[in-house]
C-alpha cells in the first residue's frame, strides 16, 4: 500500500435459511458483513496493461452476472441504492453518473426509507 492510502468500505448482504434450535423448523436471518477493500491504484503494484485489464474486469463482470442465478432487479432510478425488501438494485442512468458520484458509496435503503 501507499503511504496514507485510506480503505473503502463494501458491504454484503445476504438473507440466510437456518433451522430455529427452538422449533426446529427453518426461518429467514439477514448477514451483513464489511469488507475494506483498496484499488489497484492505492497499491505500489506494477500498473496492468490497460486494455487487457478492461477486457479481462468486462469478461469477469459477464461471467458473475450471467452466473449469478438469483440476481437482484436493477430499475432505473435518480438515486443509486439497493433495497434489500424487494431484492432490486435502483440504478440512475450512465449520464447522470459523476466522478463524486463514483466515489459515494451505494446505501442499503431500509424499510422506513422506502416511503
Amino acid at each position: 500500500m501507499k503511504k496514507g492510502e485510506k480503505a473503502s468500505p463494501a458491504v454484503y448482504f445476504k438473507m440466510l435459511e437456518v433451522t430455529d434450535t427452538a422449533t426446529g423448523k427453518p426461518k429467514q436471518v439477514p448477514m451483513l458483513r464489511m469488507y475494506w477493500l483498496f484499488n489497484l491504484d492505492q497499491t505500489t503494484l506494477s500498473p496492468l496493461n490497460t486494455l487487457e485489464h478492461e477486457i479481462i474486469q468486462a469478461h469477469t463482470a459477464l461471467q458473475i452476472r450471467d452466473n449469478f442465478h438469483d440476481r437482484p432487479d436493477v430499475i432505473q432510478h435518480p438515486q443509486l441504492h439497493y433495497n434489500p425488501v424487494d431484492d432490486k438494485i435502483g440504478l440512475p442512468h450512465k449520464n447522470d453518473f459523476t466522478s463524486e458520484a463514483l466515489e459515494t458509496p451505494v446505501p442499503i435503503l431500509s424499510s422506513h426509507s422506502l416511503s
